[in-house]
């Protein structure tokens, strides 16, 4: 890793943690100091949410491409709906054994399965349940109140507001910081949006599979929020909300004050005995706290470059079925990160789903939804793929079809790429999420890092989703070398790569 320097672009950042064959130093793991992966608060008591639920039988294909809602149910939002969107957004699935210790599974995917990410949710009106701010327990399936009434006022910034069209359910996504920084050392904050975006994806899915409206931000008051939910934040911090049903509440302000809640609450972001503190995670989450509110949805941003590509592209109509094995709630229990890929041809009905599945072309006229699809670019290396050439092919976002760009073989290439992971090169595809961080800092400052790598995050778990629905492979990939990998895919000196998802044919 190269020496520290302040680290408050984007560019900057990526540019600190990048990694290089020739700078890589040995990191020893702590394992006396591992970190703990469940958060709890032993004071408080807990409430046991109903499990036995039943899962939505759509088909994941029909759910991604729905449209999202605009109107509440009419019920309402009961205990069990509740616990149905927690249990499809962030659940233990099942348990193995590593040494002398157990591991569990769970519905979303994480880097290095250290799972960062913490869940609490502000609820309104919900049948059977205090108003109140609360985080759940994945590992009891449970709520703690951690404030209890009408919230409405502190979130909306507004002292005297009505709480009339208020969310009922207001989710804060965080993430603890040295749970992903045990390992990744300065790198972590990647995996921290990253494993984010994971579990937005899961939570979105969730909503809709209820037919709940919702609204995803990344843009709110940082201190602001993290103060309501009792964090320390250099050692935790909030980095996506989600409202279902209601406003948006970065547009909401004021100079409400919020009480603050006790000294042990914010002990309980601490993971490990003795956590390091690494300054590049710090430096670029603090930069990026501020939103710019120019407007700017970013829909001119400038795509990233791929050098010496034919002049010619062929562009592959997408098909309206998906070869779906599983539906939605089989998926969500069933996915896992597989890499036991095997050298065999994949089907390009499977290719084209997946890349339908990514851009399914729904009509979202939000600034948020254009701006995060404006923030990364998105192609594949295409190996073993009936029918198909092997190249480097790149993913048009308004009609999801796609074309070859740069003809070759490459998945051996990146394999080696991607820290000599050498079971990569027997993935049919690699997915490639890029981005041009300079057009992004000059958009939307520091902050437009997390949009990105948020996205990325989000569009990655949908292939596990996917791929999990049509019995394939799938494994993240966010370590690699980067200069070495803008060179195997030919990117301009202006775009990087932000993650890698590899996909395919796996051992039965």
């Amino acid at each position: 890793m190269k020496p520290h320097k302040p680290t408050t672009t984007c560019t900057a950042y990526h540019s600190l943690t990048s990694y290089s064959r020739q700078d890589m130093s040995g990191h020893y793991l702590d394992w006396e100091n591992q970190p703990n992966v469940y958060k709890s608060y032993p004071d408080l008591s807990q409430i046991l949410l109903p499990r036995e639920v039943s899962l939505p039988e759509a088909k994941l294909s029909s759910l991604i491409h729905a449209l999202p809602r605009t109107a509440t149910p009419a019920a309402g939002i009961c205990l069990e709906d509740l616990s149905l969107i927690l249990l499809l957004t962030y659940s233990i699935t099942a348990r193995t054994h590593h040494g002398l210790h157990d591991f569990f599974y769970r519905n979303v995917a994480s880097a290095g399965a250290l799972y960062p990410t913490e869940l609490y949710v502000a609820i309104r009106n919900v049948k059977s349940l205090d108003d109140g701010l609360y985080h759940f327990s994945i590992s009891d399936h449970g709520l703690s109140m951690l404030r209890k009434g009408n919230l409405s006022g502190m979130l909306s910034g507004s002292p005297g507001e009505s709480s009339e069209g208020f969310p009922s359910l207001a989710f804060f996504l965080t993430a603890i910081f040295f749970r992903s920084s045990w390992k990744y050392r300065d790198r972590a904050y990647r995996y921290h949006l990253l494993d984010t975006g994971h579990l937005l994806e899961n939570l979105t899915l969730a909503l809709k599979s209820l037919k709940y409206p919702y609204h995803c931000s990344f843009d709110f008051d940082d201190t602001h929020v993290n103060r309501f939910l009792g964090l320390d934040s250099e050692m935790e911090a909030c980095l996506a909300v989600c409202t279902a049903p209601g406003p948006d509440l970065a547009e909401k302000s004021g100079n409400v004050v919020i009480p603050d809640l006790p000294e042990s609450f914010k002990k309980r972001s601490r993971v490990a005995e003795n956590e390091v503190r690494y300054p590049a995670v710090l430096e670029i989450h603090r930069s990026g706290e501020k939103v710019l509110t120019s407007g700017n949805s970013g829909t001119n941003m400038p795509c990233p470059q791929i050098k010496n590509t034919p002049g010619n592209r062929t562009e592959i109509a997408k098909k309206g079925t998906w070869p779906e094995r599983y539906n939605y709630g089989e998926a969500i229990l069933k996915r896992r990160s597989k890499r036991n890929f095997v050298k065999k041809e994949m089907d390009a009905d499977h290719l084209i789903a997946l890349a339908d599945g990514l851009y399914p072309g729904i009509p979202e006229k939000s600034r948020d939804f254009a701006r995060d699809h404006s923030s990364i670019c998105t192609g594949f290396i295409c190996g073993n793929v009936s029918g198909m050439d092997a190249g480097i092919y790149l993913i048009d976002p308004q009609s999801g079809n796609f074309g070859i760009v740069k003809e070759g073989l490459f998945l051996d290439e990146m394999a080696a790429v991607c820290l000599n992971q050498a079971w990569l090169s027997n993935a049919a595809v690699h997915f490639l999420f890029l981005a041009n961080l300079s057009a992004i800092e000059e958009t939307w400052g520091a902050r437009g890092y997390r949009y990105a790598m948020a996205h990325a995050g989000r569009m990655g778990e949908r292939l596990y989703l996917m791929a999990t629905a049509m019995e394939l492979g799938c494994c993240g990939i966010g370590a690699f070398y980067d200069q070495e990998a803008a060179e195997c895919i030919g990117l301009d000196a202006e775009t990087s790569l932000l993650y890698l998802v590899g996909v395919g044919p796996v051992k039965s």
